[in-house]
């Protein structure tokens, strides 16, 4: 029973086109996966748990002690004290999912294809890709580049000519 505000597409003109409110929020980004570009969030994700830039919670079964800590917490009645859990679950559910992926490299290219065993789903694994790609849009965004004469000059080394 409530109506919630449009929202639009901030990175994808053609789709933001599609919003009937003009002056919607721009905060949906639209992913149109391609075999390459699901091979490059593939190989992102693993880099990033490789590197530590992404690191996941604890399984739902070692969350008892770090709940316990919490001010309140072992006053709250089940149904809260699930609502604090929910997150190590889904952290345990795509644990297991990553763990049943299959990925196969196809021959002479640099391309992965990521794909799930019969009867498994990848939706966990997918929206922690490709959330990691919008992340990372986002990192390049903001962070520009200095072109002021100092940064250019301290890059450059002089060398003084050697006089004969």
């Amino acid at each position: 029973g409530m109506t919630y505000e449009a929202l639009g597409c901030c990175n994808n003109d053609e789709i933001q086109d599609r919003c009937a409110v003009k002056n919607a929020r721009k905060v949906i980004w639209a992913i149109m996966g391609s075999e390459n570009f699901n091979s490059q969030c593939a190989l992102t994700l693993r880099e990033s748990l490789r590197s530590g830039t992404v690191r996941l919670l604890q399984s739902d079964y070692d969350c008892a002690e770090i709940l316990a800590a919490l001010t309140g917490y072992n006053k709250l009645n089940p149904e809260e004290k699930n609502l604090f859990k929910m997150p190590y679950i889904h952290t345990s559910l795509l644990i297991n999912e990553l763990i049943n992926l299959q990925a196969e490299q196809k021959a002479g290219t640099s391309t992965i294809r990521v794909k799930e065993r019969s009867g498994m789903r990848k939706d966990r694994y997918s929206s922690l890709s490709y959330n990691i790609h919008v992340a990372k849009e986002i990192e390049r965004q903001l962070v520009k580049p200095k072109n002021d004469m100092n940064t250019m000059a301290s890059m450059i080394a002089y060398k003084s000519p050697i006089m004969y």
